[in-house]
Protein backbone atom coordinates (compact mmCIF):
# COMPACT_ATOMS: atom_id res chain seq x y z
CA UNK A 1 0.00 0.00 0.00
CA UNK A 2 3.23 2.46 0.36
CA UNK A 3 3.45 2.71 -3.62
CA UNK A 4 -0.08 3.75 -4.18
CA UNK A 5 0.08 6.39 -0.70
CA UNK A 6 3.43 8.16 -2.15
CA UNK A 7 2.03 7.92 -5.34
CA UNK A 8 -1.29 9.30 -4.58
CA UNK A 9 -0.02 10.88 -1.64
CA UNK A 10 -2.81 9.63 0.83
CA UNK A 11 -3.03 8.14 4.32
CA UNK A 12 -3.40 4.57 4.66
CA UNK A 13 -7.20 3.97 5.02
CA UNK A 14 -7.69 6.23 1.07
CA UNK A 15 -4.99 3.72 0.28
CA UNK A 16 -6.73 1.22 0.40
CA UNK A 17 -10.23 2.72 -0.96
CA UNK A 18 -8.39 3.10 -3.70
CA UNK A 19 -7.21 -0.70 -3.96
CA UNK A 20 -10.94 -1.73 -3.21
CA UNK A 21 -12.48 0.11 -5.90
CA UNK A 22 -9.75 -1.10 -8.56
CA UNK A 23 -10.83 -4.36 -7.56
CA UNK A 24 -14.63 -3.83 -7.95
CA UNK A 25 -14.35 -2.49 -10.89
CA UNK A 26 -11.78 -4.46 -12.53
CA UNK A 27 -13.68 -7.38 -10.85
CA UNK A 28 -10.80 -9.19 -9.42
CA UNK A 29 -10.51 -10.52 -5.94
CA UNK A 30 -8.53 -7.65 -3.68
CA UNK A 31 -5.71 -10.30 -2.84
CA UNK A 32 -5.06 -10.96 -6.47
CA UNK A 33 -4.73 -7.22 -7.58
CA UNK A 34 -2.38 -6.50 -4.83
CA UNK A 35 -0.38 -9.98 -5.46
CA UNK A 36 -0.13 -8.14 -8.86
CA UNK A 37 0.79 -4.77 -7.91
CA UNK A 38 3.45 -6.22 -5.45
CA UNK A 39 5.07 -8.52 -8.67
CA UNK A 40 4.97 -5.53 -10.70
CA UNK A 41 6.63 -3.19 -8.36
CA UNK A 42 9.11 -5.69 -7.11
CA UNK A 43 9.84 -8.05 -9.76
CA UNK A 44 8.42 -11.14 -8.35
CA UNK A 45 5.48 -12.48 -6.80
CA UNK A 46 5.17 -12.16 -2.45
CA UNK A 47 6.27 -15.29 -0.45
CA UNK A 48 3.27 -17.36 0.20
CA UNK A 49 3.60 -17.06 3.76
CA UNK A 50 -0.12 -16.54 4.28
CA UNK A 51 -2.14 -13.83 5.91
CA UNK A 52 -1.46 -13.00 10.02
CA UNK A 53 -3.89 -11.33 12.08
CA UNK A 54 -2.20 -8.13 13.82
CA UNK A 55 -1.30 -8.33 17.41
Amino acid sequence: MGAIMAQQRCDAEQAFGILRNASQNRNIKLRDLCRDLVTSIGGRPPQDGGMRPRP
